[in-house]
Formats: structure tokens, C-alpha cells, sequence
């Protein structure tokens, strides 16, 4: 008998539904989600275990534990949730059914995997012989239409833990945050790199002139990833998944993309949109670039704002998170 944990819409949910999986109650941290909805309207049991609503987490866990035990559960599987299940859950419902050296693969986009392209392998690590540790690793193979390997991740590692099999350490927690910090730089390096790419193409194709102030052109946009990389943050902390996040940071971006410039010429639009367009983040950043590009000195106003919307964006993401 299966409990599910959920968040947000329930597509996940709705897939365990259909497949006819035996869910016999599904529980959120969040009132009035959509996968509420969908499991009465399966007919399954749902309820609600808001954080605020409770002394600790450990004790909003564990009254969750309690409700889905009494209904039957025996798995649970977190579909969509976004919160830390802590230590205590996680013992009420242990997974005495996986043995060392399974493996489970699935190429279902419903089942974990997000594209129809990919795949994820899932093999739990154990240590005195009870399983600590799932790792997953969803890989994308030019075989079935994607490019590059994905990166290893381990979940639910206690701190200081070092997983070893077959005398080879795999991970340690230490490990896990260096790579998150890893990422991260990489996801500014590709910014680079981009930005590298087009600025060669319009020196190549349209005559491009060299900038004025190349450290002003580099200043300006170092606070522009920061602002727009704070931008992210806050939407993935307050939308209910990273797919609902990436679509809305889309929709922003190349929403005020096509009132800087990349649509119809400023020249063309109203005065009162370009006044919205230059005070947009992505108005802003044009700003941040160009001046010292042109002129060789700084926009002052841009960069200050630029700052002030990472300082805020970054504050608020790690005030929500650290609720959460």
C-alpha cells in the first residue's frame, strides 16, 4: 500500500493513479494544491500538514507518519513534495523489500526522468546491511536523442557519512555540497561562454566596434547574472517545482527581451513602454552593458539596481528556504 507525499499540481500523482498503483492516501505540506483535487477525485484519502502549524518539523513529520500508517501505508513516495522528510519519517517507513545490488531503470518523462529522451537508473547504497542511501543518475545518450551524461546524486546521506562499496568511496555530504557549489560555477561559465559566442558572431558579421571600457562591459555583467540568477532563485522558492519555475522565468525573460529590443525597435513602441522596458531587469542590464561599451563609462543607476535586485532576490530565496 502506497502513501504519497505532494506539493503542487499532482502530474506525478496522477500517473501513479493511472498506472492503478494501490495509493491509499496522499498527504501535503500545502492546502488547496491541484493533487489534492486529483486524489478525491480517485477517491483516495488526502489531508494537509502545513510547517507553521507545528512546534518543529521532526513533530509535523512525524503526525504525517501517523496518518498515513493508519490508512495502510508501507512505501511512500514523494511525488513532487518539497520539503526534508527528517529522520524519524524516514524510520517509520523503512524499505526492507530492497536488497543490495538492485537496480531500477525507467525511460517513463511521468516516472522521473523529465524527457522522453532520457532514462534514470536508481540503485540503493547499504551500509551494516540496511539501506542508507538511493542514488540516481538520470543520462542523457546520443543513442536516444540527447547529448551528455548527467551528474550522480545521492540522497539522504547523514552528515559526515562516507559511503563506501567495493572499498571505493563514493560520496561523502562534504563531497555532495562541493558539487552544488561546482554547478553552480558552471552555470556562470556557460553564461560566459555564451555571451563569448555572440559577441564573436557580431564582431564577425556586423562589424561590431570594440568597447570603450572592457572592465565596465565585464562589471556590468557579472551583476546582471547575479540578478538574474537571484531571479531564479526566488521563483524555484516560491513555485510549487522547478518545471512551474523554468516556465514562468521564460515567460519573463523573453517577455522583456522582446520590449528591450529583441521585438519590434524601441523606436517603434510607445514612450511609456520603453520607460516600463528600461526598468526591467533585462532593460537594466542592456543599460549596465552598453554605456560602458559606447561611452566608456558606467551606469551607475543600472548597476545599483541590478545589486540591489540580487542582494533582495538572494535574501528573500534564502529566507523562504530556510522555512521551508
Amino acid at each position: 500500500m502506497i502513501g504519497v507525499l505532494v506539493s503542487g499540481e499532482g502530474t506525478n500523482l496522477q500517473a501513479l493513479l493511472d498506472a492503478q498503483l494501490p495509493v491509499t492516501a496522499v498527504a501535503s505540506n500545502r492546502p488547496g494544491v491541484r493533487a489534492l483535487g486529483r486524489a478525491a477525485d480517485a477517491g483516495v484519502p488526502g489531508a494537509v500538514f502545513p510547517l507553521g502549524d507545528y512546534a518543529s518539523r521532526a513533530e509535523r513529520d512525524a503526525a504525517m507518519a501517523d496518518w498515513l500508517a493508519g490508512r495502510g501505508a508501507r512505501l511512500v513516495v514523494c511525488a513532487g513534495y518539497m520539503h526534508l522528510l527528517t529522520p524519524g519519517f524516514l524510520e517509520r517507513f523503512p524499505v526492507p523489500e530492497l536488497k543490495d545490488g538492485d537496480v531500477y531503470i525507467t525511460n517513463d518523462p511521468w516516472l522521473g526522468t523529465g524527457h522522453l529522451f532520457d532514462f534514470t537508473v536508481v540503485t540503493p547504497t547499504f551500509r551494516n546491511g540496511r539501506p542508507v542511501a538511493l542514488f540516481a543518475s538520470t543520462v542523457h545518450v546520443v543513442g536516444i536523442g540527447g547529448l551528455v551524461a548527467a551528474a550522480l546524486v545521492a540522497l539522504a546521506i547523514a552528515p559526515g557519512e562516507r559511503l563506501v562499496v567495493g572499498g571505493a568511496t563514493l560520496a561523502t555530504t562534504e563531497f555532495l555540497r562541493l558539487f552544488l557549489v561546482l554547478g553552480s560555477l558552471c552555470g556562470v561559465g556557460l553564461a560566459i561562454v555564451g555571451a563569448a559566442a555572440m559577441i564573436g558572431l557580431a564582431y564577425s558579421g556586423f562589424d561590431l566596434a570594440a568597447p570603450e571600457s572592457v572592465v565596465g562591459v565585464a562589471a556590468g555583467f557579472a551583476v546582471g547574472v547575479l540578478a538574474f540568477a537571484a531571479i531564479g532563485v526566488v521563483l524555484g522558492s516560491f513555485l510549487p517545482s522547478a518545471r512551474a519555475a523554468q516556465g514562468l522565468g521564460l515567460v519573463l525573460f523573453f517577455g522583456t527581451f522582446f520590449l528591450v529590443g529583441g521585438g519590434p525597435p524601441p523606436g517603434v513602441l510607445p514612450d511609456a513602454l520603453n520607460d516600463i522596458a528600461g526598468w526591467t531587469p533585462t532593460g537594466l542590464l542592456v543599460d549596465a552593458i552598453r554605456t560602458p561599451w559606447t561611452d566608456g563609462g558606467l551606469d551607475v543607476t543600472a548597476m545599483v539596481a541590478l545589486a540591489i535586485l540580487a542582494a533582495a532576490g538572494f535574501a528573500l530565496a534564502a529566507r523562504r528556504l530556510a522555512r521551508s
